[in-house]
């Protein structure tokens, strides 16, 4: 929550609106990683267990595609108010880290995918227990790959970038007033 309170979305408007939607941003995609670290440390464990295993990757699969919708929604929405237009995506810095990080993700959503739609299907028919192991164990590396882009994600890219500022306006301070710590937002001139 607290990256929220204090990131980028802040200086823009309107603050409600981006707020929650960087709250319900930041939600996502810590349910999305915490499920897959949840998962590389409880596939071991449960590897030899078809039902449970084909149960659990099953459940967390429709709980990731949530999530990466949502995040999806609401990164269009912060990314549509902090850039301000189309060209704001190849204009500045912080639009084509954001095409960096949409790529990313496009690349993470082929790992789940294939994770979902090849490797599930691999454990789930698997003639043996050695198969079956063998199937979960794989599956838990490509989560252990897919957790590892997220962090790149979360980190790497725009967390520690700034966005650019309201309307690209120049940062004026009256140093005559009593209350300079007010006028730290940008004029609209």
């Amino acid at each position: 929550l607290s990256p929220a309170l204090v990131g980028h979305t802040r200086a823009f408007e309107p603050v409600p609106l981006l707020l929650l939607t960087d709250v319900l941003h930041l939600g996502a995609g810590a349910v999305w990683l915490g499920g897959l670290v949840g998962l590389a440390v409880t596939l071991p464990v449960v590897a030899s267990r078809e039902r449970v295993v084909v149960a659990l990757l099953t459940r967390f699969s429709s709980v990731a595609a949530s999530a990466l919708g949502l995040l999806a929604v609401t990164g269009s929405l912060m990314a549509w108010r902090i850039l301000g237009s189309w060209s704001g995506l190849v204009e500045t810095t912080y639009g084509r880290l954001l095409l960096v990080k949409i790529a990313v993700a496009g690349v993470v959503a082929a790992v789940a995918g294939f994770n979902r739609w090849r490797l599930l299907a691999r454990v789930t028919t698997a003639a043996g227990h050695q198969d079956r192991t063998r199937g979960a164990l794989v599956v838990r590396r490509v989560v252990l790959a897919e957790a590892g882009l997220l962090v790149v994600l979360a980190f790497g890219l725009l967390a520690l970038v700034p966005s650019r500022r309201r309307h690209d306006a120049p940062m004026v301070i009256d140093l005559t007033t009593r209350s300079a710590e007010d006028q730290l937002l940008p004029t609209d001139q």
